[in-house]
């Protein structure tokens, strides 16, 4: 289950992962717009465990507007990702659905 968690420029989203507490997905109300879409930013390694899904398979669910990402060139592996906007709803679904489909018990 993921968890909400605030910031005061996102709202991210995480999930204990390995026993510490890892963000999933982050959104960035303050860098969206009607005409961007909903600023996106993901982080790969806790996607796939969390989903169950291989890396590969995990950037093939991505929006179409997506960039990678890493939060600190020195952090690692687990603060990489995708960063981007999601635009249409379809794009969120597909992302919901993986989670709620693949999900490791």
């Amino acid at each position: 289950m993921l968890k909400r968690r605030r910031t005061r420029s996102s709202i991210g989203f995480g999930a204990l992962l390995e026993g510490s507490r890892k963000i999933v997905v982050s959104l960035v109300p303050g860098e969206s717009s009607e005409e961007k879409g909903l600023r996106y930013l993901l982080y790969k390694n806790s996607f796939a465990a969390l989903s169950g899904l291989s890396e590969e398979a995990v950037a093939s669910l991505m929006p179409t507007q997506r960039a990678d990402w890493t939060y600190d060139a020195v952090a690692g592996a687990d603060f990489a990702g995708f960063k981007g906007f999601i635009v249409r709803r379809e794009e969120i679904d597909r992302l919901s659905a993986a989670l709620r489909e693949h999900r490791v018990e």
